[in-house]
């Protein structure tokens, strides 16, 4: 918040980016690139990752001021809508804490596992196991800004046989571990903490994907 209200002078309790969606320009898809190409290279040759990135988030948040819109997909509001997706990831979200079996979604959904995998990709541009990883990496970010989780019970309760196995997953999906996260969203506890001075990781970038 206070990032915000420096850099822009944005009210960071009022939801800034409101619309879900935004023009991609040309600067916009430059700076990306850009970033990408530095968290491709070795880390000593990466140089100022966070200038890379305070500059995407400001073409960002240049593109929410103009107001541009991306021109709508026709077939947008058709792949949004499907009941037998919508009824899986519901069961992906009531389930999150235990172990999956896809073949047992594509039950749900009336469909053989390859067609249920085919069209799970064309309405959500992902597979289901990235959706379904994406699901429980988020859910252990949850768990582990509260306090009182000790890592072997949150790795049980993600349905990990074992907390090393957690703690890979966690490292190859947020791009540091369990215990080093939690102890950066600890350190986040008050308003007037400088948002600035942490850094967790060049690496630890989210990878998020669309919701439906």
């Amino acid at each position: 918040p206070n990032w915000l209200w420096r850099r822009y002078g944005i009210d960071a309790t009022v939801p800034f980016f409101a619309d879900p969606a935004i023009a991609v320009t040309e600067g916009l898809r430059e700076k990306v690139v850009q970033l990408v190409d530095r968290l491709t290279l070795p880390q000593a040759e990466r140089g100022d990752c966070l200038a890379s990135t305070e500059e995407l988030i400001d073409e960002m948040v240049a593109a929410v001021r103009t107001g541009n819109r991306p021109a709508e997909r026709a077939d947008y509001g058709q792949r949004a809508v499907d009941p037998r997706i919508h009824r899986v990831i519901d069961l992906m979200r009531e389930n999150v804490s235990r172990r999956i079996c896809f073949d047992h979604l594509a039950a749900e959904a009336g469909l053989s596992r390859p067609h249920f995998f085919a069209l799970f990709k064309e309405k959500t541009d992902v597979t289901p196991n990235v959706y379904w990883n994406m699901l429980r990496v988020n859910e252990a970010c949850r768990m582990l800004h509260q306090a009182g989780h000790k890592m072997y019970a949150l790795a049980a309760d993600l349905g990990f046989t074992n907390e090393g196995n957690f703690s890979r997953f966690f490292r190859c999906h947020v791009g540091v571990s369990p215990l080093v996260y939690r102890s950066a969203v600890t350190g986040l506890g008050t308003a007037e903490r400088d948002a600035d001075a942490l850094v967790v990781g060049e690496a630890g970038s989210m990878r998020w994907i669309r919701e439906i």
